[in-house]
Formats: structure tokens, sequence, C-alpha cells
């Protein structure tokens, strides 16, 4: 989706009231509600409809016999009413969405950023800034867990499908996240119309500053009384309203500035590289460590919520307690792109072995179809099995050469399955949900068994208590559960550590943002920022890595002739892929990083320096105190320099 970005473009300026705020925050509410109505439109899809169906059907018919995808009786796709369910209208309310949904957040960046500035002290603005982007950055964190919520229920709650969250065909409930975000958005709305348009020690600022200017008048024989600073004032605000004389002004000190430049770059960059990686996290913990969907989502945020608290808190004690200076700090952002760069460069080491899935497919180099199921004619549907040996996966029932099913256990149990040849062992599922009371008691006593004692006797009433006495060599539906936890922890690990160490860095890296341009230039240097990366980076990063990652799809989902999403990547090539693709872009942006690094001691981080001593471009202004006073007999453009605090 590039409606995000794109309405940003729309978006370039923005000298709004704080109090538009709570119009930008109904705009999101409005957007995760447009996001949600394809589903109460349009129903969940074909796909869940036929899974629910088929388990409806085949129970009215049978607890046991021939169903699906099984040897002698391949599945057959209505076609004809999957063509009939295809719709243009989801995408567009999905844009919709997304459209409305950037309108409201870029309200954050070019108002809302420079409001907060405007209204603290910039010596004590690094604890400000720390708590406010460790409360920001939470929102998206906790949408993960939230996520990992919604996705673990079913497309529509109040049906049970006999599939796990962990089958690739899983359809969790997507739309129920926006509900609970749009309801939230309107509380807070309502709340932020309350805010004043300056706080009292706002106030008391710029009183404070005009009382300079005033005894600054005096020291140099000035006869003007207060009223003309106040008018002077006021005069300046109206110059700050926005028309395109002064856009294009304060868009040519914007571009003249090299400090900005470079951050605009380094930024562009990097997020180019960062976006594409996050933006497949999910997906790729799901592929390489055979997690579903839910749990991806909840282990990806969990790790990034301990990070984000711990990096940026950490940034605002160090910044607040030893104020480094511009150099220290710009150096600090240097090595940690570098630190990144090396870090998400060496992770494509770090995963599991490659699943060898048994089927049409060679997933390892030298596997072959099973030579026992060429007769059973089945088709290219994907719906992997686990025999019972707990280690072998078969692309589907029927290249396990299983002729029958029974739906009454869930996940579904298939027998009868002439390429399985050990079915000694139980098999570790990649789910332990089951609904048949004696199924239930082998797993609940394999969780709960430290004793050791083998279970063969339970594995055996079970099986007595089938029809014929007899399952035959079995499988279940899903993957395997081969173990890889200690990769997976040791991955997240690397991934918390460098995600602390890229946070501890956030706090200065937007103090030197703002300090490096004229006050009445913040807010349009956030918009300038927001439109730049979102056209170089949001828009395209995730086009280019889907690309690419697309190229490492195994099996496609091709129903009915059409190709539709990945259901198995290769895993080895994913790894490769969404490591290195990263890592190239953030070494690029570590020259927007050398750039900032050379001019920095231009930047006045914590407003030590006298506001005459920095002039729009953030060079230092030479004027002594001798030349100013030659300027009293023209003070207006003196006082719009000194007073251009945004109101």
């Amino acid at each position: 989706m590039t409606a995000d970005p794109l309405q940003r473009v729309i978006f370039i300026i923005n000298y709004g009231h704080n109090k538009s705020w709570a119009v930008g925050i109904m705009f999101i509410a409005l957007s995760a509600f447009i996001a949600a109505l394809p589903h109460f439109i349009y129903g969940p899809g074909q796909d869940a409809l036929h899974i629910i169906q088929s388990q409806i059907t085949y129970n009215q018919t049978s607890n046991k016999g021939s169903s699906g995808e099984l040897c002698y009786a391949p599945f057959e796709p209505s076609c004809e009413a999957e063509d009939e369910g295809v719709h243009v209208g989801p995408v567009v309310f999905l844009f919709l969405g997304q459209f409305f949904v950037g309108i409201g957040s870029s309200i954050y960046w070019s108002v809302g950023v420079p409001y907060m500035d405007d209204n603290i002290s910039k010596k004590t603005s690094p604890q400000y800034y720390a708590v406010s982007y460790i409360v920001r950055t939470m929102g998206p964190v906790m949408g993960y867990p939230l996520g990992s919520l919604c996705l673990s229920l079913w497309i529509n709650p109040g049906e049970s499908p006999t599939i796990s969250p962990k089958d690739p065909r899983w359809l969790g409930a997507w739309w129920l996240g926006f509900l609970y975000i749009g309801t939230g958005l309107i509380l807070v709305g309502v709340f932020i119309v309350f805010f004043p348009h300056k706080i009292p020690e706002t106030l008391q600022r710029e009183v404070h500053q005009v009382a300079q200017m005033v005894a600054k008048e005096e020291k140099y024989g000035g006869k003007r009384a207060i009223s003309y600073f106040v008018e002077a004032h006021r005069s300046t605000q109206t110059k700050e309203n926005p028309s395109m004389k002064n856009l294009f002004k304060a868009l040519k000190r914007l571009l003249t500035n090299k400090i900005y430049m470079g951050i605009l770059f380094k930024l562009s960059s990097f997020v180019l590289g960062s976006i594409a990686y996050f933006s497949f996290m999910p997906k790729y913990l799901e592929n390489q460590f055979m997690k579903s969907a839910s749990q991806a989502n909840y282990l990806m945020g969990g790790s990034m919520a301990i990070s984000t608290v711990l990096g940026i808190g950490l940034s605002g004690i160090i910044m607040r307690s030893w104020r480094p200076g511009p150099k220290i700090i710009t150096g600090y952002l240097t090595f940690i792109t570098l630190f990144l760069g090396v870090t998400m460069g060496s992770l494509m080491f770090v995963g599991c072995p490659k699943l060898n899935i048994l089927g049409p497919i060679a997933t390892v180099e030298g596997s072959v179809p099973p030579s026992c199921s060429l007769d059973c004619g089945c088709t290219d549907r994907f719906e992997p099995v686990c025999s019972s040996d707990g280690h072998t996966v078969y692309y589907s029932a029927c290249y396990a050469g299983c002729s029958t099913v029974d739906t009454s256990l869930s996940p579904p149990l298939y027998s009868d399955c002439r390429c399985i040849t050990n079915s000694e062992a139980i098999p570790r599922l990649s789910t332990s949900t089951l609904t048949v009371g004696d199924v239930n008691e082998v797993y609940r006593y394999n969780d709960n068994n430290t004793s050791g004692k083998p279970i063969d006797d339970l594995v055996d009433l079970v099986l007595q208590k089938s029809d014929d006495n007899q399952w035959g060599p079995w499988a279940v539906r899903g993957y395997c559960e081969e173990s890889c936890d200690s990769m997976l922890y040791f991955y997240l690990t690397i991934v918390i550590v460098s995600s602390i160490l890229s946070a501890s860095g956030e706090v200065g890296r937007v103090l030197v943002l703002l300090r490096c341009v004229a006050d009445r230039d913040k807010g349009l240097a956030m918009g300038t920022m927001i439109v730049f990366i979102s056209l170089v980076a949001n828009i395209p990063g995730p086009i280019i890595m889907g690309a690419v990652v697309d190229s490492a799809c195994l099996v496609w989902d091709t129903s009915c002739g059409k190709e539709g999403n990945c259901w198995f990547y290769d895993s080895e090539q994913f790894r490769y892929i969404i490591h290195i693709v990263p890592s190239i872009f953030m070494f690029i942006s570590m020259l927007g990083d050398f750039v900032v690094f050379y001019h920095s001691d231009k930047i006045d981080i914590y407003g030590e320096k006298d506001p005459d001593d920095l002039n729009d471009g953030g060079k230092e202004n030479e004027m002594s105190m001798k030349e100013t006073n030659l300027q009293v007999e023209k003070p207006k453009s003196q006082l719009e320099d000194t007073l251009a605090f945004t109101t």
C-alpha cells in the first residue's frame, strides 16, 4: 500500500494550530473504520468459506472417510465461485484508509513536534523528547501483540475451522484490530481538543524574550516603547503565515543548509533499508523458525517494546545528565549506523536448517517426490502434513499416500498413508488443541510428563478406540514441530541489542534536526522530511523488497490458474535477501552521517548561544555587538529573527 506516503505529498507543509491534532486523530480513527469495512461488506472471502463449508459438508456425512486432497481423491476447487468473488472494492477501502491515516499522522511531525519544541526549554528538552518518543514508538510496537491476538482468532470468530493457526491457509481476524484502534483514537481526539494554544510556561518565556529586547534597545540608546516590540511580534506572526513567496524562501533556506540535507540523505537511505526489513520480518519469522503469524507478531512486538523503552530511556538520561556536544552526538549517530549495518549483514548467518518437504517441488537439493504417490493423481494444492514419525513433512496428505481422514480431530488425522513406513512414534504436532478426549489425554500427558515414562500405552489406547482398531500409518495436518528455538532466541537477542543501540540515539537525532534550522522553519523542515522520505523510501521500499522476496518463493497459491499468495519460501535464500538488502542501504546512509558530523559544530543543541548567533541557514553570524548597535535604526528585521517562535 502506497496511499499513506502519497498523501504526504499533498500535506507538504502544515502551519496549523495545535487544535488540528484532534482533526488529524479523527482522520486516523475514520481510516481505521474504513479499513475494516471490507470484512463486513464482502465477507471473509472464498478461501475461508471453502474451508468451513468443506468441514460442515464432511461432518454431515461421516467422521471418517475420503475428503479433500487425498490419494485417488484430489481436490477440485470451484473456480466459478471464486471468479465471481473477485472485487476491487476491498482494495479501494484499504487505499482510502491508508490515505486518511497518513493525513492524520503527518500532523504529528509538522505541527506536534515543533509545538512541543516551542513549549519546552531547550535545556530540558531531551527528557521530554525521550518520554514522547517512548510513548509514540510504543504505539506501533503494541500493535504487534494486538495483531497477534487478532490473527490467532479465525476470520469469523464464531466459527471453528479444522486447521490450526500454523497452517499456511489460516485466515486471522485481521479486521478486528482496526475497530479497537478506531474506538480508542476517538476518545483521545476528544481529549486533545482541550489542549491550550500555549502553555503558561511558554507565555512567560515570550515575555522574558520581549523584555530582553527592550533591555537591549535601552542599552544601545533606543527610545522605542514595549508596544513597538509587541507590534513587531505580531508582524512576525503575519509574515509566517503560509504563502507561495514565503514557502519558496523557506525551501531555499532548507536546501542550502548542508546539515539538514545531510540528515535528509541519511534518513531516506536508512529508512529505505529498515522499512524493507521490518515490513517482512514477521513473514520471515514464520518461514525461518516455523512460527504462526500470531506468534511472529507477538515475538516482534515484544522484542521491539523492550528495545524501545530501554534505548530511548537511556538516550534521554544521557542527554539530560551529561549534555554531550554536537560533535559527540553526531559521531555517536555515525557509529550506530555502522554497527547496525554490520549487525544486519551478520544476521544472514543465523537461521534454521532448510525444511525438506516431500512432494512435487525440491525444497532441499536432491529431494525427489515420493514414488509411492505417483498414481494418486495429486494436484499442486499445498496442504502440508506431518507424518507419524514426527519429522517427515509431506506436501499434502495426497503425496503421503493417505486415503482416509478423520475430521473429528483438530487438526484432522489422515490414515492409511502408504508412503509413511514408520508409525511407531507419536508425532510432535504444530498444535496441541484436540477435540477428542482420548487424544487430548495423550497430549496432556506428553506436555506434563517429566519422569520420562514412555507413553506407548496411551498411544495404543487411542489406536484401539478407533473404529477398526487400526489407523495404519498416519499423519496430521501442519508442519512437524522441529525445535529451532535456540537459534530463534539468539536471533531475537541480536535484534534487541541492535534496536536498543539504535533507539539510544533517537533523542539526539531529533535535537540535531530541530536545531540545525531556524525556529520559523521547523514545521516546514519536518514536513519536507516526511515528503522526501515517503517518496524515496516509504513508497519504493516495500515494493522493491516484496519483489526481491518473491524471488525466493517455492510454492505459490495457483488456485484456478491464478497466482495468489506465497505459501512456502526457500528459507536460505529468504534469509540472505532480507538482511543483505537493508545492510547495503544502511552503509550508503553513512555518507549523510559524515556530512552532518563535519558541520555539526555549528549546531546549538541546548540553546546556550544568543539567538542572534545563528542565521536561517544554520551558519554562525559573525555580526559583532558593535554592528548590532548600528542596526538600531532598522530593528524590525532583527526583531523578526529574534522573535521567530511558533504561535
